[in-house]
C-alpha cells in the first residue's frame, strides 16, 4: 500500500496549545504510521512559520511550506488535509481543502458556528469527501471495550444508565490569561462545548441517541480569577455566561442493546471531584447485569488521564460476583504518548477504509445542533456583551 499523503494546518512548535504536536504527530513519527502515511506539507499562518514547524519537528527537507489555505488545497500531491488550528480558523483554513475535494480531519468543534459546520459538512457530504472530527474518545479503548460488552447481549439489554463526571482539567475559579473566549458562550468554544461535548458524543455513540430531553443548567462561579499561568499572579476577573454545571436526562432509542424506555442521567461539572473521589463514574445498568466504569483523571480518555486505572466491573446479578473486564491499549498504541494513541486510532481506520467508530462532519453537525438546542433556553447570570 503507497503512503497516504498529509498536510498539516497548523502545525507550531510554539503555540499556546500544542495538540498537533502532542495528540497528532507522534503517530507519524512512529514506524507504523511512517507505513502508511507521509507528511508532504505543513500550512501555517506564515510561510516562515511552517519552515520553522519543519524544522523544529524534524520533518523532512522536502516537505512543502505554505502560508496560506488556498495553497494546501492546490497541492496536487496533498490527500489529507489535517487541520489542528485553535476553532476560530478552523472554517477558513479547511473550506479552501474542503471546496478542492481533499479528504480531512478537523479537530472539535468543526468550526465556531453552526452556520459554517453546516456550510462544510453540506460540501462534504455533495462531493463524497471522507471527513473526520476530533471527537476522539470515541477510539478509546476502554470505551470500545464497553462497547463490546453490551454488544455481546451477554447481560441483557440495557434498562438505564448514570454519568456523574467532573473536568479536572479546567480549575473551579480560574481562567487562564488569553482564555477569555472560554468563558463566553457567543464563540463556541467553551467548558460546555468542549468537555461535555466530547462526553455526550460518547455515550451516545455507545448507548444511541437520547431523546424527549431535559436539562438543567447553573452558573455556579459566575465570576472567575483571570490568572497568568506563567506566574501564577491573580491578574483580575472575568464574568462568564457559561453553565459549569450540566445535568441531562432524556430517552434512549430502542436498539439490540438497548430496550425501550431505558433512561440516561448525565451530571457533568467543571473542576476537580470531592477529594479522593473519582472524577468519572458511568453505570449501565442491564437486565442480567450492571457495568460501572470508573476513571479516576476524568471522561477524556482520549488524554493523558490514566495515571491511575481506568477500571471496568460488572455484577452479574445471575452469580452475585462482581468481576473485572479487562481492557488495553493495542501494542502499537503503547509505543506513543497516550495523547496521541486514540488519534491514531482514526488515522489507522481511515488508512484501511474502515471508519465505523468515526465522527464525520455529519455527525460534528448533529451534536452542535444538539448542544445549541439543549442550551437555547438558558441564558445564564449574565448578558455578556
Amino acid at each position: 500500500m503507497s503512503q497516504i499523503k498529509v498536510g498539516f494546518i497548523g502545525l507550531s512548535s510554539r503555540a499556546k496549545v500544542k495538540w498537533g504536536a502532542n495528540a497528532h504527530l507522534p503517530y507519524f513519527q512512529s514506524s507504523r504510521g511512517k507505513e502508511k502515511f507521509q507528511i508532504v506539507a505543513v500550512q501555517n499562518s506564515t510561510t516562515e512559520s511552517a519552515q520553522q514547524a519543519i524544522k523544529d519537528f524534524g520533518l523532512p527537507p522536502a516537505t512543502r511550506a505554505y502560508g496560506n489555505p488556498e495553497d494546501m488545497a492546490a497541492d496536487p500531491d496533498v490527500q489529507l488535509v489535517v487541520n489542528v488550528t485553535g476553532v476560530f480558523t478552523h472554517y477558513s483554513s479547511v473550506l479552501p481543502s474542503v471546496n478542492a475535494g481533499k479528504d480531512l480531519f478537523v479537530e472539535w468543534p468543526l468550526a465556531e458556528s453552526t452556520e459554517h459546520i453546516r456550510e462544510l459538512a453540506t460540501i462534504a457530504s455533495d462531493n463524497n469527501i471522507r471527513t473526520g472530527v476530533g471527537l476522539q474518545g470515541r477510539f478509546a479503548p476502554v470505551f470500545l471495550k464497553v462497547k463490546e460488552v453490551l454488544a455481546s447481549g451477554r447481560y441483557g439489554r440495557v434498562l438505564s444508565s448514570e454519568v456523574k463526571s467532573a473536568f479536572p482539567h479546567n480549575p473551579r475559579d480560574i481562567l487562564p490569561v488569553g482564555w477569555d473566549a472560554f468563558a463566553t458562550k457567543k464563540f463556541g468554544v467553551n467548558t460546555y462545548t468542549i468537555g461535555f461535548g466530547h462526553l455526550i458524543d460518547v455515550m451516545q455513540s455507545i448507548l444511541g441517541e437520547v431523546h424527549d430531553i431535559h436539562t438543567h443548567f447553573q452558573i455556579q462561579r459566575p465570576e472567575l480569577k483571570r490568572v497568568d499561568l506563567s506566574t501564577g499572579e491573580v491578574v483580575g476577573t472575568a464574568k462568564t455566561d457559561v453553565p459549569d454545571l450540566v445535568i441531562l436526562v432524556g430517552s434512549l432509542e430502542e436498539s439490540a442493546i438497548v430496550r425501550d424506555g431505558a433512561t440516561l442521567l448525565v451530571r457533568y461539572r467543571k473542576g476537580v471531584p470531592f477529594k479522593g473521589e473519582p472524577a468519572f463514574i458511568w453505570t449501565i445498568n442491564c437486565e442480567g447485569g450492571e457495568l460501572r466504569l470508573i476513571s479516576p483523571g476524568g471522561p477524556a480518555l482520549q488524554l493523558n488521564v490514566y495515571s491511575e486505572p481506568v477500571t471496568i466491573e460488572v455484577h452479574d446479578f445471575a452469580t452475585d460476583e462482581i468481576n473485572a473486564i479487562e481492557w488495553k491499549w493495542s501494542d502499537y498504541q503503547m509505543e506513543i504518548p497516550e495523547d496521541a494513541r486514540a488519534t491514531a486510532a482514526w488515522y489507522e481506520a481511515y488508512a484501511v477504509g474502515v471508519e465505523n467508530e468515526a465522527a464525520t462532519f455529519q455527525v460534528a453537525l448533529h451534536r452542535q445542533e444538539q448542544l445549541e438546542e439543549w442550551l437555547a433556553g438558558y441564558k445564564g447570570q449574565y448578558d455578556l456583551p
